[in-house]
């Protein structure tokens, strides 16, 4: 014991001066007949349980019976009942298989199982003993998967009209043996066909991960850019299963974020790119070559966290841009107190001064893109550099006071850049201007599609989907009215753009419904909600806390 210490606390037997008093001394699962013989509790098993009885009394005791009970509700007892006859005092009594019982298939893994075993004597005296087994079973995840397109252009990715093999794996995180796994890769969109039956995985033992390749084929049609959706589906022996899903994007990547900063306008921007159906990647380092991106985001944040372009990174970036990249490039400090690159001449804006913290209402500039856009900016707002294009440069957008630019674009027959020195995140939604819409034009004038299911708001309003509560602990409802009888479905994404979970489609009458995600292992962050009713599609934002 000790200041801020746990005592020791466990249960104590309290021993009659008088009488026998039966205890249990030990018991041995045995599962070779109807179970796989390690001698565990495993789900799906037929059990016989060997139990030793000690007699820890003061006098003997005779005709001692012991019944076997559980409250579990994975749990059947088949045989209950076992003689353990005349145990004198200090005598130990094995009966070898005294009882048996039944394990369901749905057991949870590591979980303890609760049994009660009463024994009585000839005379009437009872003594009833609890205890517990941990139960195991088996659990498949999916954890990844790779793209093989060496009979392709082997960049390891699914172009257009390309057939390759995605290889999926599939991992027991579970304590018990998973039996003859069936996994299936489904293609839910109508540009990739899965050439593969249902594959065989077989056992897959704790703890390990089995991979299969599946072969597909991408349509020649297919859009650049195109976020092809997958499901896997994984079948076991004893009804064990596993439903997940993935995407892929066809083509060139369209976006590419390089936080480099660890600043809020990573999580900010796949947000936006979410929910205008554009796929993107985020790394906190340059890759070495860019080819498979469409566009690339730098994120370098502002002093004092902020990162200072090196020559390498900026040569990396003039490459792309050289080979008709697009960048968007936001920092604080890079256009004029930190040292330029090869790569800041390319954006034509000149840093006139290393500023101070005094960004506030910023607006797009009425002779370009963003004209119209007004937000009142929230982030970070330390030393703002004061920018101004260089001929062939525009400005792109303004702080309103003090009055200097803080958005420049620029644009030839190559490549097409936007510098800021704002922070994205930053930007307060106003009514008709939101990062959404910010991202949208900022896309559009790269030449990168998308689908803005925001652009219509009156839809979510008439079907008045609601998220609730949100941010969300364990669950969150979703309510939405229907006009008429239509499939829905619900799918949550991470970050990532991976599937974290999916409804599967579901005929709904017209009214009200509701639709719950009951969340198990996803940890807590930023999500992507998306609603499909018919032909309407709504994506909004969700948050899960501790």
């Amino acid at each position: 014991s000790g200041y801020n210490y746990k005592p020791y606390i466990t249960s104590i037997e309290i021993l009659p001066e008088l009488g026998p008093f039966m205890a249990i001394a030990g018991k041995v699962i045995n599962d070779v007949p109807g179970g796989n013989g390690n001698g565990q509790m495993d789900y799906a098993e037929d059990i016989l349980l060997t139990m030793s009885l000690t007699n820890i009394g003061v006098e003997a005791g005779y005709g001692i019976t012991s019944i076997l009970s559980s409250t579990s509700p994975y749990i059947e007892i088949t045989g209950d009942s076992a003689s353990f006859g005349d145990l004198a005092v200090g005598d130990t009594v094995v009966v070898t298989d005294a009882y048996a019982f039944s394990v369901a298939n749905n057991l949870p893994n590591m979980s303890l199982v609760p049994f009660t075993l009463t024994s009585t004597d000839q005379d009437g005296n009872e003594w009833v003993s609890n205890f517990m087994m941990p139960g195991h079973s088996a659990k498949l995840i999916f954890t990844g998967f790779s793209i093989d397109d060496a009979a392709g252009n082997n960049n390891g990715k699914l172009d257009a009209g390309e057939t390759a093999n995605i290889s999926l794996s599939v991992k027991n995180t579970g304590s018990s043996e998973a039996y003859q796994v069936i996994t299936q890769l489904v293609a839910n969109n109508g540009y990739v066909t899965v050439n593969s039956d249902p594959l065989n995985y077989g056992d897959i033992a704790p703890g390990t991960t089995t991979t299969m390749s599946f072969n597909v084929t991408a349509a020649g049609d297919t859009p650049v850019g195109y976020i092809a959706d997958f499901t896997v589906e994984a079948l076991g022996n004893f009804e064990l299963s596993m439903t997940d899903g993935f995407y892929t994007i066809i083509g060139q990547i369209p976006v590419l974020i390089v936080n480099m900063a660890n600043v809020a306008s990573a999580d900010s921007m796949m947000i936006c790119l979410q929910m205008l159906q554009v796929g993107g990647e985020v790394q906190d380092t340059l890759p070495s070559s860019l080819e498979i991106y469409t566009s690339v985001f730098v994120l370098l944040g502002s002093f004092p966290n902020n990162h200072v372009l090196t020559e390498d990174e900026g040569n990396i970036l003039v490459t792309f841009l050289q080979n008709g990249g697009r960048v968007y490039m936001e920092g604080g400090d890079t256009w004029s107190a930190d040292t330029l690159t090869a790569l800041h001449p390319m954006f034509f804006i000149k840093g006139t001064e290393d500023g101070m913290d005094d960004l506030g209402t910023i607006v797009g500039d009425e002779s370009n893109f963003l004209a119209g856009y007004s937000f009142e900016y929230n982030g970070f707002n330390s030393s703002v550099d004061h920018i101004v294009p260089y001929p062939g440069g525009k400005v792109l957008m303004s702080n309103v006071s003090p009055e200097y630019n803080t958005a420049i674009s620029y644009e030839n027959d190559i490549y097409k850049t936007v510098g800021a020195v704002f922070q994205f995140d930053g930007m307060t939604n106003q009514e008709g201007s939101t990062k959404e819409g910010m991202m949208a034009k900022i896309l559009e004038f790269f030449g990168v599609s998308f689908t803005w299911t925001e652009l219509d708001e009156s839809a979510a309003l008439n079907m008045g989907v609601v998220a609730y509560p949100n941010p969300f602990n364990d669950q969150v409802t979703f309510k939405l009215n229907l006009d008429e009888k239509s499939p829905v479905t619900l799918d949550v994404f991470d970050l990532t753009g991976r599937v974290v979970y999916s409804s599967g489609q579901k005929v709904m009458n017209p009214g009200p419904q509701k639709l719950v995600w009951n969340v198990q292992d996803t940890p807590p962050g930023i999500y992507t909600y998306r609603i499909k009713a018919g032909n309407t599609l709504i994506t909004n934002k969700l948050v899960r806390v501790n």
